[in-house]
């Protein structure tokens, strides 16, 4: 433990240098330009040496960092887990939903896959943006969706398509076009709790279905979620799986560039990060037989 804390410290310090340093470059180069012109272009050059050591140290730290702890994390919570940083969901199994804004610009990476309580699960880092450019050739990049795609994969198919979308969750889309056919469409439903009405939509092609995977216990559930993970989420039944989106705006299982490096609070840290899991499958119950065998 104490070989891999030197070496992830000096990763780490190696890393916050280069970085510091391309920023400070970077300031006083836009100070020197405003006040002597010209001059200032010449401090942009350490400013990229600086950078280039500062972001391929950091990307090799970041490689060691999840592979000795945040992997001991995982295998800590799951017993049967894989953690493959450089995969992620692909785009096909999010845009398949139909429930979600894609945009044209999609990127994923930290995959996990396991099992929890018997249900087989797969979660990843999701970001979705839309790239546009205008008439005078000038780019610009709207952030959609950023934050943990999950799947649960049940032994069932569910009859309808249902989606559960929590206030502020601005990247959904109600499956099903002006053109649609009309059993493919989904519709809104309401439910007697008032207070999960406000807080979640919810639309499904069959209301008897919904009734039943939407018991009370349920929705208290999710709203005690949405209050512990303060992002908006949306949850979608689509086959025999279970999608959730949480859009927190945030990566998963980051190594610190900056500040003491602890190496049991980074473990807990990573544990703690595997509670989005942890937290859908005992708050909704997932194993329960209601997902589990056909209606």
């Amino acid at each position: 433990m104490e070989e891999l804390y030197t070496k992830l410290k000096s990763m780490q310090r190696k890393s916050g240098w280069g970085i510091g340093l391309m920023l400070l470059f970077i300031v006083l180069a836009v100070i020197v330009l405003s006040l002597k012109g010209g001059m200032g272009l010449v401090l942009f050059i350490p400013a990229v040496i600086a950078g280039i050591i500062g972001i391929t140290s950091y990307k090799k730290y970041t490689a060691c960092f999840k592979e000795n702890v945040v992997k001991a994390a995982l295998e800590e919570v799951f017993g049967d887990v894989t953690f493959t940083p450089k995969s992620g969901i692909p785009y096909d199994v999010v845009y398949s939903t139909g429930m979600i804004q894609t945009g044209n610009r999609y990127s994923s990476n930290d995959l996990v896959a396991g099992e929890y309580k018997g249900v087989k699960f797969a979660q990843s880092d999701v970001c979705i943006e839309e790239e546009t450019v205008d008439s005078d050739g000038n780019t610009s990049t709207t952030t959609i969706f950023q934050g943990r795609w999950m799947t649960f994969d049940f032994n069932k198919e569910f009859r309808c398509d249902l989606q559960i979308v929590s206030r502020w969750f601005g990247a959904s889309k109600r499956k099903g076009g002006l053109f649609s056919r009309k059993e493919n469409k989904l519709s809104k439903l309401e439910f007697e709790n008032e207070t999960f009405n406000k807080e979640f939509k919810v639309y499904g092609q069959n209301q008897e279905e919904a009734f039943y995977l939407i018991t009370p216990q349920i929705m208290e559930s999710l709203l005690n979620l949405r209050t512990t993970l303060k992002a908006p989420i949306m949850l979608m039944f689509v086959g025999g799986v279970l999608h959730i989106a949480v859009n927190n705006n945030k990566d998963a299982f980051e190594a610190k560039l900056f500040g003491k490096l602890d190496l049991d609070v980074e473990k807990q840290r990573g544990i703690g990060d595997t509670r989005v899991i942890t937290d859908f499958v005992d708050g909704m119950a997932m194993e329960r037989d209601i997902y589990k065998s056909n209606i």
